[in-house]
């Protein structure tokens, strides 16, 4: 049944997400071309998540004529009027209804609040985002995210199920001074010690630092052959910055170690540059074809089972389920702004029913009922 489960859900997810390229969502928008309306999708840079951007691409490509893409800087915490001044770019542009984000940095509740003064009937969707939940969710209409706490328990138990009795976790200051990050960590090191694995954690130089993105893969490339030195080839390994992927899979795959999932779950980060994968047009986007090339690139070095994944990419998932809720928002056919059914419409004609959803808690336990939480099955290649 679980195979059958996963068939199913990869099947629909495929179908839907990229093969069908959103003909429904399509359908509606052209059936509105006669409304001068758009919607703004904002992203990184392809320097800081080539993933994200390429995301935003293929919305706009679905989408002509309707989509803005825009782009945040790539040293954002330096650079905040830049995207203020986008954001209120955005604002003061009539036609524009809605703005997506998508890997929202700490900083954007304000910003938000901004727009808000400006255009209170512009839907704002913040993906992933990495202000304080509370904060972001009280600025924000919706926010789009995972799972992460049960994502950090799902982690340590795939290690565990991998054999490994190690567990080394990425990160740096700045990513851990963000709640949910933390709490990712903490939850991942709680069902670690239940189940008799080593924590290990390593600070990274951050890619917004003078060092650079350079610095921080450079690191990598040194520390993870010391670490499965000093800790055995069953030692699995994660980050908590897209930065820290490539050179991570390549490197812990090189020493027959383990890698638990980018940071951001998706077979289209890291994968392919690291195991040197060719992806034809065709098959640009679709996670199946990823997950059965990552496969037998591991068989053939005999390393099945040493690396693991979401088979959804949880950014294109943002943008484009963004999209089409953005879309049924303007058309009208949402209950204002937040509508959490109409939300699970949207999500469904995505990814199909395949991702479990649940909203958001803050520290006192008080539901956040529009920070929407995403949680799908874990696989191994």
């Amino acid at each position: 049944m679980k195979k059958f489960f996963i068939f199913v859900f990869v099947s629909l997810l495929s179908f839907s997400l990229f093969a069908a390229g959103f003909s429904e969502a399509s359908d509606i928008s052209q059936a509105s071309s006669a409304d001068n309306w758009k919607i703004a999708v904002m992203t990184s840079t392809v320097t800081q998540g080539e993933e994200p951007y390429r995301a935003g691409q293929m919305v706009e490509q679905a989408y002509p004529g309707r989509i803005v893409h825009v782009t945040y800087p790539d040293n954002f915490t330096t650079e905040q009027e830049v995207a203020l001044s986008t954001l209120l770019s955005l604002a003061a542009d009539e036609e524009v209804k809605a703005i997506i984000i998508a890997g929202t940095p700490a900083g954007f509740s304000a910003m938000i609040d901004r727009v808000k003064e400006q255009r209170p009937d512009m839907l704002v969707w913040a993906g992933s985002p990495s202000d304080d939940i509370s904060v972001i969710s009280a600025s924000a209409d919706i926010c789009f995210d995972v799972d992460i706490v049960q994502q950090g328990v799902q982690l340590a138990d795939a290690a565990y199920e991998m054999g490994c009795d190690t567990l080394v976790h990425y990160s740096f200051p700045r990513h851990m001074a963000v709640e949910k990050l933390l709490a990712r960590r903490n939850a991942m090191e709680e069902r670690c010690n239940e189940l008799g694995i080593t924590f290990v954690d390593r600070t990274t130089p951050d890619p917004t630092s003078d060092s650079g993105t350079t610095g921080t893969q450079q690191f990598i490339l040194e520390d993870v052959p010391s670490m499965i030195q000093q800790y055995g080839e069953n030692t699995a390994f994660f980050g908590t910055n897209q930065a820290q992927v490539e050179p991570m899979i390549k490197t812990v795959l090189d020493n027959n170690a383990y890698f638990l999932m980018p940071n951001d779950p998706s077979p289209f980060i890291g994968f392919a540059s690291a195991l040197g994968i060719s992806i034809p047009d065709e098959y640009q986007g679709d996670p199946e074809y990823m997950a059965e090339q990552i496969s037998a690139k591991l068989a053939e070095r005999g390393l099945t089972g040493h690396a693991g994944n979401w088979n959804i990419s949880i950014q294109m998932l943002n943008l484009q389920a963004g999209v089409v809720y953005a879309t049924k928002y303007i058309e009208g056919e949402t209950d204002g702004l937040f509508d959490p059914e109409a939300f699970k419409d949207a999500l469904i004609e995505v990814a199909g029913e395949g991702v479990t959803i649940s909203s958001n808690q803050d520290a006192q336990g008080n539901e956040l009922s529009n920070y929407m939480l995403i949680l799908a099955d874990y696989m191994t290649y």
